[in-house]
């Protein structure tokens, strides 16, 4: 084996690239001498496995959202409270069918139930006064707020099945 001593620089580097790389198992004697493979390096980053498939969380189901709105209009239909519009009570079952007629009249700009409440049922187009619901305790609200209560209770109840 050559001493560093007795070769140039560049072979000497030559000549200690082969010890690292052999680890001096083999020989780096002469040109014949075979070059060792660079090592290979790992990925700087392994790419993500994903996880097993019964810890997948199922995609989530896109609300139907004519169906919901079928469920609010329905809420107001079977409700007993008492419905303000323009400052005339009305039963559920006639604010219902006005608040239908208004969601047929929107229905092409109305594309999720918050829509529906905004545009078919919160308001009078006549006179812009908002609708009110007599609570059973006597107190007034507006109809928007209740309708979005039972909307979260709707998607509540849907979430848990």
């Amino acid at each position: 084996m050559r001493t560093p001593s007795s070769i140039g620089v560049a072979s000497a580097r030559t000549l200690l690239g082969c010890i690292l790389v052999s680890g001096l198992t083999q020989s780096c004697e002469g040109p014949e001498a075979p070059r060792p493979a660079p090592p290979t390096s790992p990925p700087l980053s392994a790419p993500p496995v994903p996880p097993p498939a019964a810890t997948v969380p199922p995609k989530p189901v896109a609300e139907d959202a004519a169906a919901v709105i079928e469920q609010l209009i329905g809420t107001i239909a079977a409700s007993p409270l008492v419905f303000i519009r323009n400052g005339s009570e009305h039963t559920g079952e006639k604010a219902s069918a006005h608040i239908r007629d208004k969601y047929e009249h929107y229905k092409k700009s109305i594309a999720t139930p918050e829509d529906f409440i905004a545009k078919a049922a919160s308001k009078s187009e006549l006179s812009g006064k908002p609708y009110l619901v007599k609570l059973a305790d006597g107190r007034e609200a507006e109809l928007s707020g209740w309708l979005s209560e039972r909307l979260v209770e709707l998607r509540k109840a849907a979430a848990a099945h």
